[in-house]
């Protein structure tokens, strides 16, 4: 069970009867977040506080423009909390220093805490007092086997990076060591941060990410990898590397160091560089080959016209990582990896037969027709599959691409989520559409489908045939769908309804729209489908103020409705115009006698007075504008 408590609303239930009830709700938690704020001392007891935190095993402190003056009672009333496994503090603009003697104070009473995290946020924080704190972390003894360090624009100097690499080796037991920094830790502090890894080759999982502030350049990424090397007891391995002024050699110094791993399970890399030679493509991919116990593979990649080397490489060593379960491809729109590219990574699909989850993101790569036609002809081989993302945004494939597209969908008969997006370059037109339909028509067991098709020129006719074989989705519970700028008319958003009214178990529908010419006429048509869908719980609805309307006069004829979002935005309006349409949409809301949560956001010129008066009216309680809302 997982409460969210914050303390300066907590203590104003402290001397009333509530406090019984209080005691009572956190009794059952294992896991508290506590968010300390701004507190102003009210003859606060501490100890009865955290008394009620005592069984917890989880605790998430938040400190945010931290002030308290008694700081001794407050960190002794930590001591009843002696159950607790994982500890995480996060400092966000605390400018007052006694906030390190709190962290140290709470630090020394939990020797058996498993599990920490410390993040540092818009921080001045002293060499000493970021010395004080790691070295109360080796003196408590603590049997720590995962440290969890996150430092952002905090004015921790290189020097701070000594200290942690000395003080943290005696964790004898430390298994996962992260560290995500954006800090100017340079390249000698980079350095400092290999010795620290390579002093701690009992690690079974490492995360490190360095954000452009960092700099740790050529140098600095070069120690890291003979570091990382020793390592041979690693299983997962999570590196990013955002534009730290890494050249060529870099790179290949570093997939180098990782193809050593030889017990990596799961493998996520992010590069963003500029100034790579092609040559890193082909040492890339024989890094990889060689990492044949990986299960996860996670690339990011943004390398400037890299070229299809990198599709190239990509394909040939994937052929040998028949162990993968899950696969996710993310390569920048600046890689180029063109036709050539996109075929041999597709080709690999047939030796990587065991995929279970699979994420491929090439937008504007130039991967033209017979690249998509590829991707469907791989796609026939992964039998296996259950989540399939695709977008391929930016990128020509024509009927006949989609085509080949649907060919390949029609095999994933175990897919149970699919995602795909695709945009006006792509030229599919209605028939492309109906072809998708088709083999999205075979998926039996699909539970959620989001699609995006925006400025592809579906027509009426593309939508409703796209939509056609939903009758045979009978276990779809999810439809998340957007449409842009493709001359639907009213039939088509009509067809369209009685399409999704065909999904016999759907519970969430979530519709968006950037169009501004998307008529109220046209959400009528649509939501016409919406009635007679008796499972449906949860209406999203991201579109202009002015077609929101056109739901109205269906919200109340859904008969188990418990949540609504309107992310309404609200084109040329006066304000005049805009009230005069929100008292319609409340009139409809309040009519939903289901309804439990309301959400409204998107808002920009609306009053928030307004809104609020209208709908306490309606006696619909508890209302915030862009925020959760509970009705009674």
């Amino acid at each position: 069970m997982n409460r969210q408590i914050s303390l300066h609303k907590l203590v104003d239930y402290l001397p009333n009867q509530k406090f019984s009830v209080y005691a009572n709700y956190l009794g059952e938690c294992q896991e508290i977040f506590l968010q300390i704020t701004q507190i102003v001392e009210r003859n606060i007891s501490y100890d009865k506080i955290f008394y009620l935190f005592r069984k917890i095993k989880t605790l998430e402190l938040s400190f945010q423009d931290f002030e308290i003056e008694n700081i001794y009672e407050f960190s002794q009333a930590f001591k009843q909390l002696t159950e607790l496994k994982d500890l995480q503090i996060s400092l966000n603009n605390c400018k007052n220093q006694a906030i390190y003697k709190v962290v140290r104070e709470v630090l020394q009473y939990f020797k058996g805490l498993n599990s920490l995290s410390i993040t540092i946020q818009f921080c001045s924080v002293p060499e000493k007092e970021f010395q004080n704190i790691i070295e109360t972390i080796q003196n408590t003894q603590l049997n720590l086997e995962q440290i969890n360090i996150q430092i952002y624009q905090s004015l921790i100097n290189q020097n701070s990076f000594a200290l942690l690499a000395k003080d943290i080796n005696n964790l004898t037991l430390l298994k996962t060591f992260i560290l995500n920094s954006n800090n100017k830790i340079g390249v000698q502090g980079a350095i400092e941060l290999a010795h620290l890894i390579q002093n701690i080759s009992q690690i079974q999982e490492l995360d490190l990410v360095f954000g452009n502030e960092d700099k740790i350049g050529e140098n600095g990424l070069v120690a890291l990898s003979h570091s990382i090397q020793k390592l041979v007891n690693l299983k997962q391995l999570k590196l990013a590397i955002l534009k730290n002024d890494v050249q060529t050699q870099g790179l290949i110094a570093l997939v180098n160091s990782i193809k050593i791993l030889k017990n990596l399970q799961i493998l996520s890399l992010n590069f963003i560089e500029d100034n790579i030679q092609s040559e890193f493509a082909e040492q890339f991919g024989k890094c990889l080959e060689n990492l044949s116990s990986l299960k996860v593979l996670l690339l990011n990649i943004k390398i400037q016209n890299i070229g299809h080397q990198l599709g190239l490489a990509l394909g040939n060593s994937l052929k040998q990582l028949n162990n993968l379960q899950n696969l996710q491809i993310s390569i920048d729109a600046a890689n180029k990896i063109q036709s050539i590219g996109c075929c041999a990574l597709a080709q690999s699909f047939q030796n990587i037969i065991n995929l279970q989850k699979l994420k491929i993101l090439i937008n504007q790569n130039e991967i033209g027709p017979e690249g998509v036609a590829q991707i469907g002809e791989g796609l026939k081989n992964l039998s296996n599959l259950q989540k399939l993302q695709l977008s391929i945004i930016g990128n020509q494939f024509l009927p006949y691409g989609a085509q080949k597209l649907g060919d390949g969908l029609k095999n994933l008969v175990n897919l149970i989520e699919l995602e795909f997006r695709i945009s006006q370059e792509s030229q599919i037109q209605a028939q492309g559409a109906i072809y998708l339909g088709k083999g999205i028509q075979n998926l039996k067991n699909l539970k959620q489908l989001l699609f995006s098709l925006e400025k592809v020129d579906l027509q009426d006719e593309g939508i409703v045939g796209f939509t056609r074989g939903f009758e045979d989705l009978s276990n779809l519970i999810k439809l998340e769908f957007c449409l842009s700028g493709n001359g639907i008319t009213n039939n088509g958003y009509k067809g369209l309804g009685q399409n999704i009214q065909k999904l016999k178990k759907i519970k969430i529908i979530n519709f968006s729209s950037r169009d501004y010419n998307l008529s109220a006429e046209n959400i009528d048509m649509l939501a016409q489908g919406f009635n007679k869908l008796a499972t449906l719980k949860k209406l999203i609805l991201r579109i202009s103020l002015q077609s929101v309307m056109g739901v109205c006069n269906y919200l109340h004829q859904i008969p188990n409705l418990e949540y609504i979002y309107f992310g309404v935005m609200e084109y040329f309006l006066t304000n005049n115009k805009s009230e005069e349409l929100i008292k319609i949409l409340i009139n409809s809301i309040s009519e939903v006698k289901s309804l439990r949560v309301l959400y409204f956001s998107y808002l920009k010129r609306l009053q928030e007075k307004f809104i609020s008066k209208n709908i306490f009216r309606k006696n619909l309680k508890l209302v915030s504008i862009s925020s959760q809302v509970k009705l009674n």
